[in-house]
């Protein structure tokens, strides 16, 4: 439950994120990510190397923007336990 009330955090950042900060290609990309790592955190026979590979590919998007990037570092020790 923490963990989904993060990712929804983290998704309502990345959705309000300038234009400055995200270009709507980023936002998209970033979205698309968020929305794959979790589906695939509710698989009850989920892969810790995919999740990784998943939420490291969605750091990568969201990582330039502060405001997301501020968010993100708030959430992702939560993100992390999908995969430790």
């Amino acid at each position: 439950r923490q963990l989904a009330e993060a990712l929804s955090k983290l998704e309502g950042a990345i959705a309000q994120a300038q234009e400055g900060e995200m270009s709507a290609t980023e936002k998209k990309e970033a979205l698309d990510l968020l929305n794959e790592l979790t589906k695939h955190a509710a698989s009850p026979d989920r892969s810790p190397a995919v999740t990784k590979s998943l939420a490291d590919g969605l750091w990568d998007k969201v990582k330039a923007a502060a405001s997301v990037a501020k968010i993100a570092t708030d959430v992702w020790p939560l993100v992390k336990h999908l995969w430790q």
